[in-house]
C-alpha cells in the first residue's frame, strides 16, 4: 500500500489545488482542511510509505517550517515520499490547538536517513509514527500514551536515536 492508497486521504486538501496556490499557503491561517500536503518526486512515491516523522511546531512557527520541508520535499532534497501539515481548522484528532504538526512521510529504506536530514536542518527532536499505528487509532488525544516508536533528539548537534519497540 502506497501513502495515496489510504482511505481517508481524499478527506484532505488536494495536492494540486496546494500546488496551484504555490508558497502562498500557510497553514496557520488556511481553513480549506485539516491538511495542506505535497508529494515528492515521482520516483520516491513508486515505494510504500511505512510512516511518518513527525514535527510539532507551536502555531507562530509552523508557517515557516512548513515552506522549509515542503521545498526540500518537492526537490527531492529529503528523499521524503511527501509532506503534510494541520492547518487552523480545528482538527478532532489533534492533542493541542497551540501545537500544529508536520508529518514527512518515508519508506522503510529511508526512515532514518530523512529523519537525520530533518533533524540536521530543523535542529529540533523529531518523532516516528508507523501507519499501522495511525490506522488502529492511536493518537495522544484519545489517552495513548506511546503512539511513536522512535525518536531523534538534536542534542546540539550530535543527533542520537531511540529504537522502535516492537510488542
Amino acid at each position: 500500500m502506497t501513502y495515496a492508497d489510504v482511505p481517508f486521504f481524499p478527506l484532505f486538501y488536494s495536492v494540486s489545488s496546494v500546488e496551484c496556490l504555490g508558497s502562498t499557503v500557510d497553514p496557520s491561517t488556511f481553513t480549506g482542511g485539516y491538511w495542506v500536503y505535497v508529494e515528492g518526486p515521482d520516483h520516491l512515491r513508486s515505494q510504500p510509505a511505512l510512516g511518518k516523522w513527525l514535527i510539532f511546531r507551536k502555531r507562530s512557527e509552523l508557517d515557516k517550517t512548513w515552506h522549509m520541508v515542503r521545498q526540500c520535499v518537492t526537490s527531492g532534497e529529503l528523499g521524503a515520499v511527501a509532506a503534510k501539515s494541520s492547518t487552523a481548522l480545528d482538527n478532532p484528532n489533534a492533542w493541542s490547538k497551540d501545537t500544529g504538526v508536520i508529518c514527512v512521510y518515508t519508506t522503510e529504506d529511508d526512515v532514518d536517513l530523512v529523519g537525520l536530514k530533518l533533524v540536521h536542518m530543523l535542529k529540533h527532536d523529531i518523532r516516528y509514527k508507523t501507519d499501522e499505528a495511525t490506522y488502529s487509532g492511536m493518537y495522544a488525544n484519545r489517552g495513548v500514551q506511546k503512539t511513536t516508536c522512535k525518536t531523534i533528539y538534536w542534542n546540539d548537534g550530535n543527533p542520537s536515536f531511540t529504537k522502535c519497540r516492537k510488542a
